[in-house]
Parts: C-alpha cells; structure tokens; sequence
C-alpha cells in the first residue's frame, strides 16, 4: 500500500517530467536498442566502456528524435491508427539492423571454394613445404582437369558470400553421438563401402570428441580417391565416455582391415583406452594416427579473441590489432605435455603416427584466429571452422599419402 498510494515516494517519482518522457518513448527505446547495439559492436569492443556509452547515447538519441519526429507527429494526425507505427518501424528500424549485420559480417562467413589458383598463392600458403615431398596427387582436381592437372595449382581461392556451414556438415552434427549413441547410428556412419571387399582401397576412421567432428571436412577432402572415409565422434568427452569406447572397438573388430588408418582427435588431451585401441590397431595390421589440436587456451584472456579480429566493412583492420597476433613461441607451448607424449609414441611404434596440424595456421613468427595470408576465420574459440578445417586438406593429403600410400 505504501507503493502505491498517491502520495508515496515511488509515485512521485514516476510522476515526473524525465520520468514520464522516458516512458512515452519506450517503445522507440525498444526498437531502437538492437540496430544500434548491432552497429556499436562493429565499431567497439563488445564489453568495452565505449561500447557501453556510445549504445546508450545512440539508442536515447535515435529514440528521441524518432519519437518527436515520428511517432508523436503521427499519432496526432492519425489517432484512429496507431497500430501502423508498429508495422512502419518495426520493418524499416529491422531492415536497417538487417543491413548494418550483414554489411559489417566477418570475413569468416566465406568457404573455400574448389577453384584454381595460381601457384605463387600455394606458396605464400605453404612457405614451400607442401608440394617438396613429390605427392603431386595432393594437387587440387578440377572438373575437367583429371590426372593432368598441374601441380603448381591448389584450391585455396574462398568467396565472402556463402555461409561458412561447409555443405556436409549436416552429416557431421548426425554422426556426433552426443546425440544418438546407438548401435543404428554407428552403423550408419561407419558402415564399410559395398564393394569393400573387392576393393583395394583402404579406409581411413576418425574418433574422438568435438575437435574430431571439426577436422571432418578438411580430412575428408584430403582422404577423396584414397581412402574409404568413416567417421563418428562424441562431442564433450570422446573415449572418455565408455560407452562410446566400447561400441567403437566392437565395430572395428568387425570392419578393420590391413592397411586401415584409424585418426584420433581430442582437445590436448591423452585420449582414455589408448593400449586396448592400440592393440586392435596392430593385431589387424592397420595403423593409429594422432592428430593434434588447435593451439588455443580457453582460460587465457588472451585466446578469447576470434569475431573481434575479423575484418568488416567498419573495420577493415581488425586482424591488425595486437590482441589478435599471438608469438607463436608462446602459443607453441599450449599443449606441449600431450605434444611430447604424442612425439615419443610415433617414435616408438612403427604403427602409430602423429600429426600436428596447428603449424600451417600460423604465420612465421605470430599466430592469428585467421588462416594465414587470409582475412577468413581458422577457428572460433578452440574449435576450428569449416573453412579452417578445409584450409588444411592439402598438408593432410600429404601426410597421408607420406605415411600411408607409399
């Protein structure tokens, strides 16, 4: 009751002039705060002070001006039709938020395209260790350039337009068993090719976490022509969900061959059950490849960048700001533990093999969220994107056409 009484001190101070203005305005407040919180966070770093106080005096501006201009002026001429200020701001205050989102998107929202370029951008890519080991079948194959196509061209050329969902990555969210753990869905994903059986060709699986699912479309483009490629991970927890584990290894006792590659991907760490697989591994004569991760510390302040350094219309020199470019001597030792481990099981099995990949996206001397010589995303927090895992089928073509294909 002493809210709401007449004379109370709530009352009286809702009465007022600023008050009762800000009220009135509400509903242009409402509909302004989006586009211009879209439009700060172009300009600003989101979380900023800056950020903060130019939103706030943008959308108070912007409210203001739309109310007198606007609303208050067409209530006046129009009383009986008030619900059309509703459809006049709501579609032209959405358009603009809808124009400024996709006029300042990051660059990371392009693929990388199969298209032909030339070989001095390889070179720029590759600092010339792609193409020396003599594996001229990691070159990129075009429609209509079949075995001839020459090994000074690879297929790094990528367009800003389409989304960056690489075109299987349905296939790759449907054989993530954090979904669907079943027996049916394992099958499905892993199931060997019908003419397997008269068929030279080996298969190459890839287990692990969600780091695993991400390496699926540069690891499959790499494996075309070679391999049979098989998947199915299990996000959050890969082999150290038992379940998991045991329906992987009842499933490659009964499909793994000699001369099977079986990859293991998890966030730097040891995978769990590493001797039983192993030992499958080698009783079948295939072999286990470990694949490394992305160099990247979630608990590091400095690692939290990723959108933020990805260039727009409004800031064409995000990538050029220090926080994006990381020495790579420090980000080299992320990992180092699991990295060691990795090094001294390949040099100790015949049948094991390690792979890090995370060297070709970094620079000389400095690492970036970006692929390197591009303004596109390689990953976003610890997980690598589409077109950063595509970026990286060449180097996976070579080693495993180095290790596997001899």
């Amino acid at each position: 009751m002493a809210g709401v009484s007449p004379q109370s001190q709530l009352n009286q101070f809702m009465s007022r002039g600023p008050i009762v203005r800000m009220g009135q305005m509400s509903y242009t407040l409402y509909l302004w705060h989006w586009p211009v919180l879209c439009l700060m966070s172009l300009i600003h770093d989101r979380g900023s002070l800056a950020y903060f106080t130019s939103s706030c005096a943008g959308f108070m501006l912007a409210s203001v001006l739309t109310y007198n201009s606007v609303e208050r002026f067409f209530r006046s001429w129009r009383p009986q039709r008030q619900s059309t200020v509703f459809i006049l701001l709501s579609v032209s205050l959405g358009s603009s938020a809808f124009l400024l989102h996709k006029l300042g998107s990051p660059a990371m929202l392009g693929r990388f395209y199969l298209a032909e370029v030339p070989g001095d951008h390889l070179g720029a890519l590759s600092r010339g260790k792609l193409m020396n080991g003599g594996h001229g079948n990691c070159e990129c194959s075009l429609p209509g350039a079949g075995a001839n196509a020459s090994s000074d061209r690879a297929c790094f050329k990528y367009n800003m337009d389409p989304t960056i969902l690489a075109p299987d990555l349905q296939d790759v969210l449907y054989c993530d068993a954090e979904d669907n753990d079943s027996e049916a869905r394992l099958h499905e994903c892993t199931a060997p090719d019908p003419n397997a059986e008269h068929d030279a060709m080996p298969t190459l699986y890839l287990f692990g976490d969600s780091h695993a699912g991400h390496l699926v479309p540069g690891l499959g483009q790499a494996a075309q022509g070679k391999f049979h490629f098989r998947w199915y991970h299990r996000s959050g927890t890969g082999f150290e969900d038992p379940a998991y584990f045991a329906r992987v290894l009842d499933m490659l006792e009964m499909q793994l061959r000699p001369g099977d590659v079986v990859s293991v991907s998890h966030g730097w760490w040891v995978p769990a059950h590493g001797q039983e697989l192993h030992s499958l591994v080698s009783a079948r004569h295939a072999s286990l490849l470990l694949l490394g991760d992305t160099w990247c510390d979630k608990t590091d302040p400095d690692f939290r960048y990723d959108f933020e350094c990805s260039p727009t219309l409004f800031l064409p020199q995000a990538n050029h700001r220090a926080e994006c470019k990381q020495p790579r001597s420090k980000v080299s030792k992320l990992g180092a533990d699991v990295h060691r481990t990795f090094q001294q099981l390949a040099e100790q099995n015949k049948d094991i093999y390690y792979f890090d990949f995370n060297e070709h996206l970094c620079e000389e001397a400095t690492c970036t969220p970006l692929i390197p010589n591009t303004e596109v995303l390689a990953r976003i927090g610890c997980h690598l994107t589409a077109a950063g895992s595509f970026s990286l089928w060449p180097y996976f073509c070579n080693m495993l056409s180095a290790n596997f294909l001899v």
